[in-house]
């Protein structure tokens, strides 16, 4: 009952971090871009804050939407299990499409060699 009671105090906290956390980021990468834009870097960048996003923001947002639902009944199936395979295979689908994103700004360009 306490962690319950004090959860939504700790959410600005969690979403202050993840944001400060992408800002300085975003800061580094426009500047390693602008000296080697070869490198995909901003690719690379929008790549890591997918992840953030999907993963730790649509997190806590989904968690809160899917307890105003009730899924499932008693046990086995209670209604924690229900919401937690929702919210797995929705972040599990959004990261292999992430990742084929990822593959596309990892490849190594095709050098051409003059002759």
């Amino acid at each position: 009952d306490l962690f319950h009671d004090v959860h939504l105090y700790f959410l600005p906290f969690i979403i202050c971090s993840i944001i400060l956390g992408v800002w300085g980021l975003n800061i580094t990468v426009r500047v390693v871009n602008n000296l080697h834009s070869d490198y995909s870097t901003m690719k690379k960048m929008f790549c890591l804050q997918l992840v953030l996003l999907l993963c730790k923001m649509q997190y806590l947002i989904l968690d809160q939407q899917l307890d105003r639902i009730l899924l499932g009944g008693l046990y086995p199936m209670n209604h924690v299990i229900y919401k937690q395979t929702i919210i797995n295979t929705l972040i599990l689908v959004e990261m292999v499409l992430v990742s084929l994103f990822a593959q596309n700004a990892y490849r190594i360009p095709i050098q051409i060699e003059d002759n």
